[in-house]
């Protein structure tokens, strides 16, 4: 609880008047009425470490920030800011949940001596005082390279292209001294195994090679496998991942049958199943005008007509549709029906031996008779 002296007055561009209670953790409180407003000075989660790579190559540094309101992040280097107007520096920013911000400065590619220099990392919110922590580059010509530095052996090449739903492993190997450490990027951003278990890093057969299982199309993107040693640290080639979804029109793998035959009065149930991707979702229309599945609850992949006390032949669609297209099957119902009494019965040509009958009958055309 806040006593009388810890309130000051603080006038802002959102609320006219308000009162601001300074608590023992650092965060500010404040109070207006029906609203409350917390707010969190920034501070770092992440900070950037030191590097040493070769010319020609990359350097990437990560620098993560967390407060309320959410941190704005930028980088300086050697005391100036860092301009992506220059076509070799690049500053890619991501949210991380409600309150926290990612940055990382890519370097690429690499220039000695030139890009040999502190870079900073800065975080601010306009709550309290902005936070920072550096970090010195140091790049290597070619000739230059101390003894144990990384070299990846082989990299994960350039594109690969897998279906939703498979299995993809990336390879990557690397020798150095100490033995380097790999570690992998997907869009410039390191990959966190901890909060997808889809992704691991193979110790076995393939060791330092990326595997994601049951790919998604949220996989998709660039992937970047890197050696890092207490010497150096050494970027692949980056690989372009496309993850493709299997898309077939649709197609019966159950069509209804071009005709079925029932007795009058009784039931019948006709199936018809359809499958492509995505799935089609499948429906019934009597003659040409009247639909039978409710378009509200169409089923995807198979519906059956049931109808219950045939009494007429009709014509029966079954419709299988989906974003790629629409295919339909028709079945003819003939009922069947035992024959009603003749009328307009005429004898004619009688012998001693035989007569000759001819009578009409009222069934419609469309019943056969058994």
């Amino acid at each position: 609880m806040c006593s009388s002296s810890s309130w000051q007055a603080l006038v802002t561009t959102v609320l006219a008047c308000s009162a601001v209670c300074a608590f023992a953790s650092g965060a500010n409180f404040s109070a207006f009425p029906f609203i409350q407003y917390l707010t969190q000075p920034p501070s770092l989660t992440v900070k950037p470490r030191p590097q040493q790579a070769k010319s020609n190559g990359v350097a990437s540094f990560y620098c993560g920030a967390r407060g309320d309101p959410r941190p704005t992040i930028y980088w300086r280097k050697n005391l100036k800011k860092v301009s992506t107007s220059l076509s070799r520096y690049e500053i890619v920013d991501k949210v991380v949940g409600d309150s926290e911000t990612g940055s990382v400065l890519r370097i690429e590619p690499t220039r000695a001596p030139r890009d040999n220099a502190v870079y900073e990392c800065f975080a601010e919110n306009g709550v309290g005082d902005a936070v920072s922590a550096n970090a010195k580059l140091e790049v290597y010509d070619e000739k230059d390279l101390p003894a144990g530095f990384p070299v990846i052996t082989e990299g994960p090449g350039t594109h690969k292209s897998i279906e939703v739903g498979h299995n993809a492993v990336l390879q990557c190997t690397a020798t150095g001294n100490p033995q380097p450490n790999i570690y992998w990027l997907r869009d410039n951003m390191r990959l966190d195994l901890d909060t997808n278990p889809r992704y691991s890093i193979l110790d076995k057969g393939f060791p330092g090679a990326l595997q994601i299982s049951d790919s998604q199309e949220t996989d998709q993107g660039k992937y970047e496998c890197v050696a890092e040693n207490t010497v150096g640290t050494q970027h692949a080639t980056t690989m372009q991942l496309w993850v493709r979804v299997r898309r077939v029109p649709p197609q019966f793998s159950i069509p209804p049958p071009t005709m079925e035959k029932v007795k009058v009065g009784e039931n019948i149930s006709i199936p018809c199943v359809a499958v492509g991707s995505p799935m089609p979702y499948v429906k019934w229309r009597r003659g040409k005008t009247t639909e039978l599945s409710p378009e509200d609850k169409l089923p995807v992949g198979r519906n059956v007509l049931n109808l219950t006390n045939v009494e007429v032949s009709d014509n029966y669609t079954c419709i299988a549709a989906s974003s790629l297209g629409m295919i339909e099957a028709t079945t003819f119902i003939k009922v069947l029906t035992l024959p009603s009494p003749p009328i307009d019965v005429k004898v004619s040509d009688v012998t001693s031996t035989s007569v000759k009958l001819s009578w009409s009958h009222p069934n419609p055309d469309d019943i056969q008779y058994y």
